[in-house]
């Protein structure tokens, strides 16, 4: 009867401790999960601030074309009048 009681404790206690494996290694994948989402997050702010950078330099540059072409009219027009 001891003895069986005994090998029952053991199961118990094996039982226990396979558990909490388990419950570290969910608790391992639950801080690797978040961990990624936090990257993610990051990630995602990073992209965004590219996005606009890259919008604001497009609008810049098409300020810059404009102006260039607003002079090359004006110079055109100069020369034409100087020509006349």
């Amino acid at each position: 009867m001891q003895s069986e009681i005994n090998r029952l404790k053991a199961i118990i206690q094996e039982q226990e401790q396979q558990i909490q494996d388990k419950n570290a290694s969910i608790q391992q994948l639950e801080d690797i999960t978040e961990k990624q989402e936090q990257q993610t997050q990051l990630q995602d702010a990073i992209i965004k601030q590219l996005q606009e950078a890259l919008k604001t330099q497009s609008e810049e540059m098409q300020v810059l074309i404009d102006l260039s072409q607003e002079h090359r009219s004006l110079v055109l027009s100069s020369q034409n009048s100087s020509a006349k």
